[in-house]
């Protein structure tokens, strides 16, 4: 694989009701980058750009600002080193993962950048990125199979260590604070308790040629739903693992 395009996609029903062989997917435009997707509070969509190829990062890299309805791309801020999982908080404040360059970024709503917000323990590679309601972050910490916690002031901690960790990539939270994380690896799904303790929730299909397994999950309604890397499909799973 030479290139990873970014396809940003919108389900215009209740996509979590509806049965995956009358889900409707609308591609709108293509990007030579690979790494996170969010929304921001203004209801754009914020593209991180790990770099045109899905191996090592890039260095100065963007994060690209896209202008929902319009579609106009403009760049949101630049200087990362490989910029993959990425966050706004209640704040407005902008997160993100440098896996090269082992920090994660912080973005003020007034423009600010602070490309060394978060430097300890991140030395692993940080990747996804997801925050609790007094916007502490949850960062998985790729190479070090480990979950930090970061507080708002900038402290790291912690937060989860596993053997059942492989390269953790994905993280979100469910409204009683279980984080779920995916695994780059391999197929696993890890739940993690708000006490930090990680067990198996299930595994998904692998791409065994190149030994890659999951990219992105994300809660909503309920449900889980999982990127899968190399197959190109999205996986509906319960709470239980289903």
């Amino acid at each position: 694989m030479k290139y990873l395009f970014i396809t940003i996609f919108i389900f215009f029903s209740s996509f979590y009701e509806t049965f995956a062989q009358n889900l409707q997917v609308e591609t709108l435009m293509d990007l030579n980058a690979s790494g996170g997707v969010t929304i921001g509070p203004d209801g754009n969509v914020y593209v991180s750009d790990f770099g045109p190829a899905l191996g090592t990062a890039s260095v100065n890299t963007k994060v690209y600002k896209i202008e929902y309805g319009s579609w106009e791309v403009t760049e949101f801020a630049s200087g990362f080193s490989g910029a993959s999982g990425s966050r706004f908080d209640s704040q407005g404040n902008f997160y993100q993962s440098n896996p090269s360059g082992a920090r994660v970024s912080k973005r003020s709503p007034d423009g600010t950048l602070n490309l060394d917000w978060v430097t300890e323990g991140m030395s692993g590679g940080p990747i996804g990125i997801v925050h609790d309601e007094e916007d502490n972050l949850y960062i998985c910490n790729c190479g070090a199979n480990t979950i930090r916690k970061v507080s708002p002031d900038g402290t790291s901690t912690l937060f989860a260590n596993s053997s059942l960790f492989n390269c953790p990539n994905g993280i979100t939270r469910d409204p009683n604070g279980n984080l779920y994380v995916c695994n780059f690896s391999d197929g696993r799904i890890i739940k993690i308790t708000p006490d930090g303790i990680a067990s198996s929730l299930t595994a998904l299909p692998v791409n065994n040629f190149v030994n890659i397994g999951n990219g992105h999950i994300t809660y909503s309604n309920g449900f889980l739903f999982v990127a899968t890397i190399g197959t190109g499909q999205i996986f509906k799973l319960s709470l239980s693992g289903e």
